[in-house]
């Protein structure tokens, strides 16, 4: 199974369809989304995709109001995601809380942890854990996605331009 990973958004509308459109043609179905959403005008770019959604430091229920998630028929963002996709355990946060982020990764419990907030990509483990972060689409150096393929372990971060 092959996931598309994308972080920090923040409402921006021109990066993200560029982002969804990499997703597209690498015919990717599920996202996992690191939170800093920042826009409920996004939510509707998603429709193709199932989207699973962690809330960020700058996400707010004003931003993202749970009637929209109802109404798109996607579930409501946590901070936290305890996720499960080809055998896989992963946890999707933000990653803004670091001693919260550090007792995850010690933690074990999890083969992926799925973060952003730095606005930079990052690729490392933890004993067993593999910690990874797409970057940003808003507010970064390169803007970038992941993609993970959790069979193969492999993972990819791709620029948007």
């Amino acid at each position: 199974m092959i996931l598309g990973i994308i972080s920090d958004t923040h409402g921006n509308k021109k990066n993200t369809i560029k982002a969804l459109d990499i997703f597209t043609r690498e015919s990717i179905k599920t996202i996992l989304h690191a939170g800093d959403f920042g826009s409920r005008e996004l939510l509707t770019l998603f429709d193709q995709f199932e989207i699973h959604l962690a809330y960020g430091n700058t996400d707010s229920e004003t931003d993202l109001p749970k009637t929209l998630f109802k109404a798109q028929n996607q579930p409501w963002p946590e901070k936290e995601q305890k996720l499960e996709f080809a055998g896989k355990k992963i946890l999707l946060l933000h990653g803004d809380h670091s001693p919260n982020l550090q007792e995850k990764i010690k933690s074990g419990k999890y083969d992926y942890i799925i973060k952003g907030h730095t606005h930079f990509p990052e690729d490392y483990r933890f004993q067993h854990t593999r910690v990874l972060n797409p970057g940003a689409l808003h507010r970064a150096d390169t803007y970038s996605v992941g993609i993970l393929d959790l069979i193969n372990d492999e993972w990819r971060v791709l620029p948007v331009c």
